[in-house]
C-alpha cells in the first residue's frame, strides 16, 4: 500500500514537471518568435554602449566648464553653449552638454581652483598638471584605464599611443587617470611680415643681428606707409610666454630655455629660467623696449589684445604658434590684401644653432569626476571629436574651419592625443599630389585640404592660411626639419608629475618669475635678475631641483 502511494505521488510530480516544461517550452518558443520590447531595448542599449560612437537613447546629460580663447569667433546667434559641436554631440551620440561656467582663458585655472575647493565639480573638465595630481591624490577622479581599453575607437588609440610620454604623464600607479595631451616637437616659429621686408629692402632673419635690424626698421621706417610712427618691431603680451604671441622663441635664440629642465655640463638637471643666458636675453628685450620696438602697453595687454596688434597691421615680427595663420595672421591678411607673412626657424645670437625648446611639460589634461553615471561617454566624446577633425573621415568645413574662415574646432568640448604625426603625413601626401598630379593616395579629408591649398596658391585670400601652414615654405616645413633633425631641439628632461615642493610653491615661484622678467623688460635694473635667482632658490627652487634630480635618477 505504501509503495503504491509512493508510486502515485511520484507519477503526479512527474506529470507536473512535464506540464511545466511544456509550458515553459511554448513560452520560450513564443519569446523567440516575438521578443519583448524590453529585451529588444536592453540588447540594443548594450550594443550601443559598446560601440565607440554608439548613441545613447534616451539621451544623457554631462556637464563641463569652458574657457573663451582670444582667437575664438562665432557665427551670429552662436556661442559656447550653442554651436555645431554641441549639436553634433547630441545628434550623433545622444549626449547633451551643459557648461557649468565659462570664463576667459587667462582666468580658467584660478576659477577651476575655486571649483575644486568647493567640491562642485562638473562631470568632465580640463586640468593642469598640479590640479591633476591634487585630484588624483584626493580620490576625486575616475580611473579611465578600462574605459579607454574598452571604448576608445582604434583611431583614438592610435592618436594617444603616438604620444607615449604624454600618456605616462597621465598615468598614476599604473592607472590612466586622464586623457593625455598632445606630445609635439615644438609648436613655435618666428613669424615675419615679408611684404614689409621687401618694401624696406631688408634681409631674411638668418641671424639675431638680422632680426634686430628688422625690428628697428619695422619700428622707425614707417613700413605701413601711413606717415605715422605707429608700428612695432616685436610682438609681446603680458603673459610673456603666451601661445599665440610670446617671447619663448626669442630667449631660445639666446640659448635660454624658459620654464623647462635641461642638463648641465655635469649631467644634472637645472631650471632654464635661472641660467645666465636668460639674463642676456632680458637685457636685449629691455634695450628694444626702450627704443620703442615693443608696444609700451604690452605689460597690461592679454593675448587677445596682443593679437589685435598683429591683426590690425601694427606689428610685423613675433614668435608664436605654428598655427597662427588660422588666427591673427589670417585676420591681418583679410584686412590688408598686401599683407604677407612667412614662418622662419629661430635665428641664433651666435655661431651655434638656436635650439627650440621641446616642452614635454604636459599641462593640459581632461579628467572625469569620480562617480559619474556614464563615464564612458567622455571617451565617446573624444572618439567623435577626433573622428570629425583628425581622421580620414574628418568633416573639415563643418567642424574644423568654415568656408568663411571661422575656426570651428575651438568649440569642441574635449581634445587629446598627439596629432602632429598625422598632420605631417597629410602635408607630405598633399605636396606630393601637387608635384605629381597623382591624388590616388589621398582620402576625402586630404583632398579637401589639397583643394584649399590650391585655391590659396592661386590667390584666394580667404584660404591664405593653408599655404602658410601646409605650403612648401609653411610652418609645417619647419616642423619637418625638427622631426628629421635638420634643426636642433632642446627637450625638457623633466616630464613627471609635480613634485611635493612644486605643488606647494610653484605658483609663487612662477608669479615671481613673471613679475621680475616683465619689470626688467620695462626698465628695472638687470641686477634684479640676480636677486630673482637667489630668491627662487631660497623660496623652494633648491628643493624642487633636488626632487627633480631624484626623479631623473630613476629614469636613467
Amino acid at each position: 500500500m505504501k509503495k503504491w502511494k509512493a508510486s502515485l505521488n511520484l507519477l503526479i510530480v512527474l506529470l507536473l514537471i512535464f506540464a511545466s516544461a511544456c509550458s515553459n517550452s511554448n513560452e520560450s518558443a513564443q519569446e523567440t518568435k516575438n521578443p519583448s520590447k524590453d529585451n529588444q531595448q536592453n540588447t540594443q542599449q548594450k550594443q550601443e554602449n559598446l560601440n565607440p560612437l554608439g548613441k545613447y537613447d534616451p539621451p544623457i546629460q554631462l556637464s563641463t566648464v569652458r574657457w573663451l580663447s582670444s582667437s575664438m569667433s562665432f557665427k551670429t546667434g552662436e556661442d559656447l553653449n550653442n554651436n555645431i559641436w554641441y549639436k553634433t554631440y547630441e545628434d550623433e551620440l545622444g549626449i547633451k552638454l551643459s557648461n557649468q561656467w565659462i570664463v576667459n582663458e587667462d582666468q580658467y585655472d584660478s576659477k577651476l581652483n575655486l571649483t575644486i575647493t568647493s567640491g562642485d565639480l562638473p562631470d568632465f573638465f580640463k586640468v593642469n598638471a598640479t590640479q591633476l595630481k591634487q585630484l588624483v591624490e584626493g580620490g576625486k577622479l575616475e580611473d579611465l584605464t578600462k574605459l579607454y581599453d574598452k571604448y576608445a575607437a582604434p583611431f583614438t588609440k592610435e592618436m594617444i599611443e603616438n604620444g607615449p610620454i604624454a600618456k605616462k604623464a597621465a598615468t598614476f600607479d599604473g592607472k590612466l587617470m586622464a586623457i593625455p595631451p598632445s606630445q609635439s616637437l615644438t609648436n613655435r616659429v618666428l613669424w615675419v611680415r615679408t611684404d614689409w621686408l621687401k618694401k624696406l629692402n631688408l634681409p631674411e632673419p638668418k641671424t639675431m643681428q638680422d632680426l634686430f635690424k628688422i625690428s628697428s626698421a619695422f619700428t622707425h621706417q614707417d613700413p605701413d606707409g601711413n606717415g605715422k610712427k605707429d608700428t612695432y618691431g616685436l610682438g609681446a603680451s603680458m603673459n610673456l610666454w603666451d601661445y599665440w604671441v610670446d617671447l619663448e622663441g626669442f630667449v631660445n635664440s639666446f640659448h635660454a630655455y624658459q620654464g623647462i629642465w635641461t642638463k648641465d655640463s655635469s649631467g644634472k638637471l637645472v631650471y632654464g629660467s635661472v641660467q645666465p643666458e636668460m639674463k642676456a636675453a632680458l637685457a636685449k628685450l629691455q634695450e628694444m623696449y626702450k627704443d620703442g620696438q615693443i608696444d609700451p602697453e604690452f605689460g597690461v595687454k592679454n593675448s587677445a589684445k596682443a593679437q589685435e596688434l598683429v591683426s590690425s597691421g601694427k606689428a610685423g615680427l613675433y614668435y608664436g604658434a605654428l598655427v597662427n595663420p588660422d588666427g591673427p595672421l589670417l585676420n591681418n591678411a583679410k584686412n590688408d590684401p598686401k599683407a604677407d607673412w612667412q614662418a622662419y626657424p629661430f635665428p641664433s645670437i651666435d655661431g651655434s644653432p638656436a635650439a627650440a625648446q621641446n616642452p614635454l611639460s604636459f599641462n593640459q589634461f581632461f579628467v572625469v569626476k569620480k562617480g559619474v553615471k556614464n563615464p564612458e561617454a567622455v571617451i565617446k566624446l573624444l572618439n567623435l571629436t577626433l573622428e570629425k577633425i583628425e581622421s580620414p573621415r574628418a568633416a573639415v568645413e563643418t567642424h574644423h574651419t568654415s568656408p568663411e574662415g571661422i575656426a570651428l574646432f575651438h568649440y569642441r568640448a574635449i581634445n587629446g592625443g598627439t596629432v602632429l604625426k598625422r598632420l605631417m603625413e597629410r602635408r607630405e601626401l598633399i605636396l606630393n599630389a601637387i608635384k605629381t598630379g597623382d591624388e590616388s593616395k589621398l582620402d576625402t579629408v586630404d583632398k579637401q585640404h589639397l583643394g584649399n591649398l590650391k585655391k590659396a596658391m592661386n590667390g584666394d585670400r580667404s584660404l591664405w592660411n593653408y599655404e602658410k601652414i601646409y605650403g612648401n615654405n609653411g610652418s609645417l616645413e619647419i616642423q619637418r626639419k625638427y622631426r628629421d633633425k635638420e634643426l636642433p631641439l632642446m627637450s625638457n628632461e623633466y616630464y613627471g608629475p609635480p613634485t611635493p615642493t612644486m605643488v606647494e610653491r610653484q605658483a609663487t615661484l612662477k608669479k615671481l618669475e613673471l613679475e621680475t622678467f616683465t619689470n626688467i623688460i620695462l626698465g628695472n635694473s638687470l641686477d634684479k635678475f640676480d636677486k630673482f635667482v637667489n630668491d627662487w632658490k631660497n623660496l623652494g627652487g633648491n628643493d624642487i631641483t633636488k626632487e627633480v634630480n631624484a626623479w631623473y635618477e630613476t629614469k636613467k
